[in-house]
């Protein structure tokens, strides 16, 4: 991983806090200790590469909890799943940050199926609707 700020390099080794515009298009500047995000980044990515199906949600999120249901609807095998509600974790924005950085969106559900960006809530029901998300999900072996 390597940050970028006004074309100017740094290696992520070096324990900095810094002010980056992560998201310039709305004019937010975020400090954050590069350590910090780094475990923040290890556990997002840990949690992708170890389930076949993973969402990231919050518990006040319908969208959340109708993507989780819906998935469940589909009798996923043992530990196939992995489900984390971000807003209970005391890095709640820099797991909502890095998200946003993978998947082009800051909004709950983020959901992963086979190591991949799948899509958000409203994706998930449609493609249960159209027979998609069974065929994803027997492709990566979940159920």
């Amino acid at each position: 991983m390597a940050v970028f700020l006004t074309g100017t390099y740094f290696p992520t080794c070096l324990r900095l806090t810094v002010k980056v515009a992560l998201f310039p298009d709305r004019g937010r500047l975020f400090t954050r200790s590069f350590s910090t995000f780094l475990s923040t980044k290890q556990f997002v990515d840990e949690q992708i590469n170890s389930h076949k199906v993973v969402v990231f949600g919050r518990s006040d999120c319908e969208f959340s909890c109708q993507a989780k249901a819906t998935l469940e609807a589909f009798n996923l095998k043992p530990g196939a799943m992995g489900y984390t509600n971000i807003d209970e974790r005391s890095d709640f924005l820099d797991v909502k940050d890095y998200l946003k950085l993978l998947t082009g969106a800051g909004t709950t559900p983020r959901v992963f199926i086979g190591q991949k960006f799948f899509g958000g809530g409203d994706d998930t029901v449609a493609a249960a609707k159209d027979g998609r998300l069974a065929t994803h999900l027997e492709e990566v072996g979940a159920i």
